[in-house]
């Protein structure tokens, strides 16, 4: 039997008040927004310059992306927040590790593909990226 794991870490600065706010709303409450929490709510820590999301396990990347991407959205907030993440197992099985990564800026998000089906789409296209 093995674990796997979908981890990351990431720091959002912004200082407090009314926008930040708006932030620990969504993430506390994303339903109220539209924000799908199939895998849990947003793990998290307010610290005095800002917020920083993790997963201890299991985390949902798509959701604190689109969450972020929403609240940069509609507050009006030009400053990117980025946020990488890893897939791991607890026993070394094949095809069992990858991970990636998004910007997020001013309300649009630019993901980097799982390195895993990049590299098994590089492998298909004969090594070029596409």
């Amino acid at each position: 039997m093995a674990d796997n794991y979908l981890q990351y870490s990431s720091f959002l600065k912004y200082r407090k008040g009314r926008k930040r706010n708006k932030l620990l709303d969504m993430m506390n409450n994303p339903k109220k927004y539209g924000l799908h929490d199939e895998y849990g709510p947003i793990e998290f820590e307010e610290e005095d310059k800002g917020i920083w999301i993790y997963s201890h396990e299991y985390g949902n990347p798509d959701l604190v992306i689109e969450t972020v991407r929403m609240w940069q959205e509609n507050e009006s907030i030009s400053k990117p927040f980025r946020i990488c993440w890893a897939c791991t197992c607890s026993k070394p099985r094949v095809d069992e590790f990858c991970g990636g990564g998004a910007v997020v800026k001013k309300g649009v998000a630019y993901v980097v593909p799982d390195a895993l089906d990049l590299a098994e789409r590089m492998a298909k296209q004969g090594g070029k990226d596409g």
